[in-house]
């Protein structure tokens, strides 16, 4: 991998259940994350955004967001998590990943209602 650019898909997976997905994103979570609580992992997989994959269909990075309210602003708010693999960290794939979860949440926002607490 070392000098290559591999050819990476962004996928929005935005509330889509669907166990193959959900296979996908627990894979990702043990192999990099194996102390992990199976219950977090769950939780988790119903908040990915996105996903990015390899032509071969394996996720090797997620986001994920969860609506918080911030008392203090009396405001919903999306709290925003990410993870790539360490084997595909290469300069700016973080950054294109936060834009592009940044840009669907913006869009969504609206209609989106608040999260049952």
């Amino acid at each position: 991998m070392e000098g290559t650019k591999p050819e990476l898909l962004f996928e929005n997976l935005w509330r889509k259940n669907d166990a193959e997905i959900h296979v996908k994103t627990r894979q990702l979570w043990k192999k990099n994350f194996p102390a992990m609580p199976d219950q977090t992992i769950e939780e988790r997989i119903h908040q990915v955004v996105f996903a990015i994959a390899t032509r071969d269909g394996n996720f090797i990075g997620v986001s994920t967001a969860y609506k918080v309210y911030l008392e203090h602003l009396k405001h919903h708010y999306y709290a925003f998590r990410c993870f790539i693999d360490p084997k595909y960290r290469i300069p700016g794939l973080t950054t294109t990943l936060l834009v592009k979860t940044r840009d669907w949440l913006e869009e969504i926002y609206q209609q989106d209602g608040d999260e049952k607490e």
